[in-house]
């Protein structure tokens, strides 16, 4: 459907439907899942390809890159913080797991790799939001994001988080997005951009204040390796100023 409006857009309803061969029942719940990624705009009741996708799309190959080159940086960080580690991008208003490396001490804490995700729960979700462009953060925060559970923050409590994030360079959660579970992420900067997030999350029953204090430097220590290993191979894809990749997730 993303294709057939791209070729022949802006189209209505009944157009993608004769296009496509599909009811037209089927086209509204399409067309409304590709709006949720931004992936089309609608305008007096016709879809448009939305003038970012191209740009959005052709990072891809920088999300491939990001899943290889965290791989053996992952690896690393399970080992030496005994937890489950994991690369996250931003999709439009959504996070993505593009890389994920099992504990090896702690009980797994396994985030869903490839599905799209909140990004106002989890300390890596919070650090994509936190360096993402205004407009997102402000979609987010008007969409009155949903507790997921009863630590998850409000609205008040994630303005005040995004601060101290860009702050610090660095998030801890504990219970927001998985009740039983503690995160700490930290950003991985090129350039001036947040290009993913790197971070750990283990069992709230053995990941207590101790081991947050313990893996902080080494969630750092990761993001700014991967964002090394990013920059030597990357070098002209990365503008100042812009902020994350913004990618449409592949099977909205």
């Amino acid at each position: 459907m993303l294709t057939t409006i791209a070729r022949h857009g802006p189209l209505n309803v009944a157009q993608i439907s004769g296009e496509l061969a599909i009811p037209q029942s089927s086209v509204y719940r399409i067309v409304r899942a590709l709006r949720s990624f931004g992936l089309v705009v609608e305008r007096g009741g016709e879809y448009a390809v939305e003038a970012l996708f191209w740009d959005r799309a052709g990072d891809e190959q920088l999300v491939e890159r990001v899943a290889q080159r965290s791989r053996l940086i992952l690896r690393s960080l399970a080992s030496v913080t005994g937890a489950t580690a994991d690369v996250l991008v931003r999709s439009g208003r959504h996070a993505v797991c593009v890389q994920e490396v099992p504990a090896t001490t702690h009980e797994p804490t396994r985030l869903p790799v490839g599905d799209p995700m909140p990004l106002h729960a989890g300390a890596e979700h919070r650090v994509l939001l936190a360096f993402a462009p205004a407009e997102v953060i402000d979609e987010v925060l008007v969409g009155h994001p949903p507790r997921l559970t009863s630590a998850t923050l409000t609205p008040d409590q994630l303005v005040t988080s995004l601060a101290q994030i860009r702050q610090r360079g660095l998030a801890v959660s504990r219970g927001e997005y998985i009740i039983d579970a503690v995160a700490v992420g930290a950003p991985v900067i090129v350039a001036g951009r947040a290009v993913c997030s790197v971070g750990v999350a283990g069992p709230r029953a053995s990941c207590g204040g101790d081991w947050v204090r313990a893996v902080a430097p080494q969630v750092r220590r990761a993001a700014a390796q991967l964002a090394e290993s990013l920059g030597s191979s990357a070098a002209g894809r990365f503008s100042p100023g812009e902020n994350g990749i913004d990618l449409p997730h592949r099977s909205p």
